[in-house]
């Protein structure tokens, strides 16, 4: 049972919920990335958008920090793939997707140093109205709003 309350430990009391999210998570990983480096964001973005959204959220769907942990985990469970913010950021919308949890893809850009044109981009997910993301100085260039039904 020890597996069971380090399960817990890390994914709260819904720990089978949890565990569902993340495995489709980690299914969805490697797809995700190999779209991004073949077919660019936006054909990876638009098969995303392509993928059944049910109308009521699932049982098994999560939210927030946990959802973000999940997600992180399975790539780290991957050898070879990058994870970076962006790649967690569309595997996350896709299993919100998946699991009926309106969420939105949100990518901006900040200035890294005043006396230089450095940029930094940087992407997240949001759920409903929380834009508490939004609070780090990047500016928004990208909200895709996830209102398809299916």
């Amino acid at each position: 049972m020890e597996w069971l309350e380090k399960l817990e430990t890390f994914t709260g009391p819904e720990g089978s919920h949890a565990l569902r999210f993340g495995a489709m998570a980690w299914a969805l990983a490697p797809v995700v990335e190999l779209s991004l480096r073949r077919s660019g964001l936006k054909r990876t973005m638009d098969r995303i958008e392509r993928l059944p959204m049910p109308s009521a959220p699932r049982a098994w769907a999560v939210e927030g920090a946990l959802a973000e942990r999940l997600v992180a985990w399975a790539f780290r469970l991957h050898v070879g793939l990058r994870g970076l913010c962006l790649e967690r950021s569309l595997v996350e919308w896709a299993v919100h997707r998946l699991a009926g949890t309106r969420a939105r893809l949100v990518i901006g850009v900040r200035k890294e140093e005043a006396a230089t044109a450095k940029v930094a981009a940087h992407a997240w997910v949001e759920i409903g109205d929380d834009t508490r993301s939004r609070d780090d100085g990047y500016t928004t260039i990208f909200d895709g709003s996830d209102d398809r039904q299916a």
